[in-house]
Protein backbone atom coordinates (compact mmCIF):
# COMPACT_ATOMS: atom_id res chain seq x y z
CA UNK A 1 0.00 0.00 0.00
CA UNK A 2 3.01 2.99 0.50
CA UNK A 3 3.39 5.46 -2.11
CA UNK A 4 0.04 4.04 -4.23
CA UNK A 5 -2.53 5.23 -2.94
CA UNK A 6 -3.45 8.13 -1.07
CA UNK A 7 -6.38 9.38 1.38
CA UNK A 8 -7.84 13.17 1.36
CA UNK A 9 -9.44 15.14 4.36
CA UNK A 10 -10.69 18.33 4.74
CA UNK A 11 -10.02 18.60 8.79
CA UNK A 12 -6.88 19.98 9.79
CA UNK A 13 -7.10 18.55 13.09
CA UNK A 14 -7.25 14.79 11.75
CA UNK A 15 -4.74 15.29 9.03
CA UNK A 16 -2.65 16.60 11.72
CA UNK A 17 -3.27 13.41 14.25
CA UNK A 18 -2.82 11.30 11.34
CA UNK A 19 0.51 12.45 10.53
CA UNK A 20 1.41 12.41 14.33
CA UNK A 21 0.91 8.96 13.85
CA UNK A 22 3.75 8.72 11.30
CA UNK A 23 1.73 8.65 8.37
CA UNK A 24 3.31 11.58 5.84
CA UNK A 25 1.25 14.46 3.84
CA UNK A 26 1.53 12.96 0.17
CA UNK A 27 4.63 14.81 -1.27
CA UNK A 28 3.59 15.75 -4.69
CA UNK A 29 0.72 17.62 -3.74
CA UNK A 30 0.21 17.79 0.17
CA UNK A 31 -2.77 20.30 0.12
CA UNK A 32 -5.61 21.76 -2.56
CA UNK A 33 -7.59 24.83 -1.57
CA UNK A 34 -11.11 23.99 -2.52
CA UNK A 35 -13.31 27.02 -3.52
CA UNK A 36 -17.26 26.82 -4.13
CA UNK A 37 -19.32 30.06 -5.01
CA UNK A 38 -19.27 32.21 -2.44
CA UNK A 39 -18.20 29.78 0.16
CA UNK A 40 -15.16 30.32 2.39
CA UNK A 41 -12.19 28.62 0.98
CA UNK A 42 -10.66 25.17 2.79
CA UNK A 43 -7.90 23.10 2.52
CA UNK A 44 -7.74 19.42 1.38
CA UNK A 45 -5.03 17.25 2.78
CA UNK A 46 -3.20 14.70 0.83
CA UNK A 47 -2.17 11.71 3.06
CA UNK A 48 -0.28 8.58 2.44
CA UNK A 49 -2.36 4.98 3.02
CA UNK A 50 0.12 4.12 5.74
CA UNK A 51 3.28 4.65 8.10
CA UNK A 52 6.11 4.35 6.32
CA UNK A 53 6.86 1.03 8.55
CA UNK A 54 3.40 -0.41 7.90
CA UNK A 55 2.35 0.01 11.73
CA UNK A 56 -0.86 2.45 11.24
CA UNK A 57 -3.20 2.60 8.47
CA UNK A 58 -4.80 5.84 7.53
CA UNK A 59 -8.43 4.56 6.63
CA UNK A 60 -8.58 2.56 10.30
CA UNK A 61 -7.45 5.78 11.95
CA UNK A 62 -9.92 7.67 10.05
CA UNK A 63 -12.50 5.48 11.23
CA UNK A 64 -11.68 5.66 14.78
CA UNK A 65 -12.18 9.39 14.38
CA UNK A 66 -15.45 8.73 13.08
CA UNK A 67 -17.13 6.26 15.50
CA UNK A 68 -14.20 6.20 18.48
CA UNK A 69 -14.20 2.20 17.61
CA UNK A 70 -11.52 -0.41 16.39
CA UNK A 71 -8.59 1.04 18.25
CA UNK A 72 -7.69 0.05 22.12
CA UNK A 73 -7.59 3.43 24.44
CA UNK A 74 -4.28 3.07 24.94
CA UNK A 75 -3.51 3.58 21.27
CA UNK A 76 -1.49 6.76 20.37
CA UNK A 77 -4.24 7.57 17.89
CA UNK A 78 -6.79 7.13 20.61
CA UNK A 79 -4.80 9.29 22.92
CA UNK A 80 -4.45 11.91 20.41
CA UNK A 81 -7.89 12.27 19.80
CA UNK A 82 -8.61 12.24 23.92
CA UNK A 83 -6.51 15.59 23.54
CA UNK A 84 -8.53 17.18 21.05
CA UNK A 85 -12.01 16.47 22.68
CA UNK A 86 -10.15 18.28 25.85
CA UNK A 87 -9.12 21.51 23.89
CA UNK A 88 -10.90 24.68 25.06
CA UNK A 89 -13.97 26.01 23.42
CA UNK A 90 -13.19 28.24 20.29
CA UNK A 91 -10.83 28.49 17.09
CA UNK A 92 -7.32 27.97 18.75
CA UNK A 93 -3.83 29.56 17.32
CA UNK A 94 -0.72 27.34 17.08
CA UNK A 95 0.56 28.87 20.67
CA UNK A 96 -2.51 28.26 22.12
CA UNK A 97 -2.49 24.76 21.20
CA UNK A 98 0.74 24.31 22.57
CA UNK A 99 -0.42 26.01 25.52
CA UNK A 100 -2.96 23.66 25.49
CA UNK A 101 -0.93 20.46 25.12
CA UNK A 102 1.04 21.58 28.43
CA UNK A 103 -1.57 22.43 30.61
CA UNK A 104 -3.78 18.94 29.59
CA UNK A 105 0.08 16.69 29.88
CA UNK A 106 0.89 18.48 33.03
CA UNK A 107 -2.80 17.69 34.71
CA UNK A 108 -1.52 14.02 33.96
CA UNK A 109 1.79 14.56 35.71
CA UNK A 110 4.20 14.71 32.85
CA UNK A 111 6.73 17.10 32.87
CA UNK A 112 7.98 19.10 29.75
CA UNK A 113 10.73 21.03 30.99
CA UNK A 114 12.50 23.25 27.89
CA UNK A 115 9.56 23.14 25.97
CA UNK A 116 8.15 26.73 25.35
CA UNK A 117 7.85 27.13 21.42
CA UNK A 118 6.39 24.60 18.70
CA UNK A 119 9.72 24.44 17.24
CA UNK A 120 11.22 22.96 20.19
CA UNK A 121 8.52 20.06 19.49
CA UNK A 122 11.07 18.39 17.16
CA UNK A 123 13.54 17.95 19.63
CA UNK A 124 11.58 16.08 21.80
CA UNK A 125 9.69 13.90 19.94
CA UNK A 126 13.25 12.77 18.74
CA UNK A 127 14.41 12.48 21.65
CA UNK A 128 11.37 10.13 23.06
CA UNK A 129 9.64 8.64 19.98
CA UNK A 130 7.04 6.32 21.62
CA UNK A 131 5.62 8.44 24.43
CA UNK A 132 1.78 9.39 24.56
CA UNK A 133 3.10 13.01 25.19
CA UNK A 134 5.67 12.98 22.24
CA UNK A 135 2.45 12.20 20.13
CA UNK A 136 -0.22 15.00 21.53
CA UNK A 137 2.86 17.17 20.82
CA UNK A 138 3.97 15.78 17.26
CA UNK A 139 -0.05 16.94 16.70
CA UNK A 140 0.36 20.41 17.44
CA UNK A 141 3.23 20.54 15.77
CA UNK A 142 1.88 19.04 12.50
CA UNK A 143 -0.96 21.32 12.87
CA UNK A 144 1.21 24.25 12.86
CA UNK A 145 2.29 23.14 9.71
CA UNK A 146 -0.66 21.86 8.12
CA UNK A 147 -2.06 25.40 8.44
CA UNK A 148 1.05 27.14 7.13
CA UNK A 149 0.79 24.78 3.51
CA UNK A 150 -2.74 25.92 3.56
CA UNK A 151 -1.70 29.75 3.79
CA UNK A 152 0.97 29.07 1.62
CA UNK A 153 -1.11 27.32 -1.08
CA UNK A 154 -4.14 29.60 -0.37
CA UNK A 155 -1.90 32.45 -1.96
CA UNK A 156 -0.80 30.96 -5.03
CA UNK A 157 -2.23 30.97 -8.00
CA UNK A 158 -1.64 28.15 -10.27
CA UNK A 159 -2.31 28.73 -14.55
CA UNK A 160 -1.17 26.28 -17.15
CA UNK A 161 -0.65 27.23 -21.27
CA UNK A 162 -0.09 24.85 -23.26
CA UNK A 163 3.37 23.37 -21.60
CA UNK A 164 3.96 26.44 -19.81
CA UNK A 165 3.10 26.93 -16.61
CA UNK A 166 3.59 29.29 -13.84
CA UNK A 167 2.74 29.79 -9.79
CA UNK A 168 1.79 33.46 -9.00
CA UNK A 169 1.95 35.11 -5.94
CA UNK A 170 -2.15 35.95 -5.13
CA UNK A 171 -0.99 38.31 -2.78
CA UNK A 172 0.68 40.58 -5.40
CA UNK A 173 -0.90 44.25 -6.47
CA UNK A 174 -4.01 43.51 -8.83
CA UNK A 175 -2.48 45.36 -11.47
CA UNK A 176 0.78 42.83 -11.56
CA UNK A 177 -1.22 39.76 -11.28
CA UNK A 178 -3.71 40.85 -13.86
CA UNK A 179 -0.94 41.52 -16.19
CA UNK A 180 0.75 38.52 -15.62
CA UNK A 181 -2.32 36.19 -15.81
CA UNK A 182 -3.14 38.37 -19.19
CA UNK A 183 0.03 37.65 -20.45
CA UNK A 184 -0.36 34.19 -19.48
CA UNK A 185 -3.93 33.56 -21.36
CA UNK A 186 -2.38 35.28 -24.42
Amino acid sequence: MKGESNIQTGDINLAAAIMACAIPLVRECPVRVIEHDGAKPYASFSLAASSNDGKHITEKLMAYWGNSEGLHNDHPFAKICAFIKARPDGRLSAGEWLDHAVDYLTAQGVALPGLRRIEDIDAFVTKFPTLVESYILAFVANRSVCLNLYHAARRAVFMRRDEASALIDSQLPVWQRNELLSRLQG
